[in-house]
């Protein structure tokens, strides 16, 4: 139960923090955020001093990646709207005899958003007009936001990493 709202939470963190909308500069560059970026990782900083909660997220995403299923992808368009796929509410972790099988999910919540980009800080804007600013390292076709910008009590200690299609 505790892996499943684990992972669950996870997953919706990511979408729900990551939704954006750029009315900034949507250049064509190679460090334009322009594009489709898939979650490829979750990188915890310092293992020795990671939380178990941290490390079994870290495991089931590593487990996932192995899998090569698709968790989550962010679409930022140059007019600047963002589009958010997630698979999180799909989700499914079950322990069967002495193993765990932890299934592609295989459904998927999409959601459309504002987002701006000022130099390193990401302003995601919701249809509700609440905004969320994020500063985040674009190096290529590698994304990273820090873990605590999505939820400091879970995931402090960690990067989360996505990588352009």
């Amino acid at each position: 139960m505790t892996r499943n709202l684990l992972v669950l939470f996870f997953a919706a963190a990511l979408t729900f923090s990551c939704s954006s909308d750029d009315n900034g500069d949507g250049g064509s560059d190679e460090d334009s955020i322009v594009g489709t970026w898939e979650l490829s990782q979750l990188s915890i900083i310092n293992e020795a001093t990671a939380p178990d909660e941290l490390l079994l997220a870290k495991d089931i995403l590593d487990v996932f990646m192995a899998l090569q299923c698709e968790l989550i992808t962010l679409t930022f368009n140059a007019d600047g709207t963002l589009t958010t796929r997630s698979a999180a509410g799909d989700i499914d972790i079950n322990n069967t005899g002495g193993g765990s099988l932890i299934p592609c999910p295989d459904t998927f919540e999409t959601e459309t958003v504002s987002w701006s980009l000022e130099g390193d800080h990401l302003t995601i804007t919701d249809s509700s007009g609440l905004e969320d600013t994020t500063t985040i390292q674009l190096n290529g076709d590698t994304l990273t936001v820090a873990g605590e910008d999505f939820e400091e009590e879970n995931f402090t200690g960690a990067d989360i990493v996505f990588q352009r299609d």
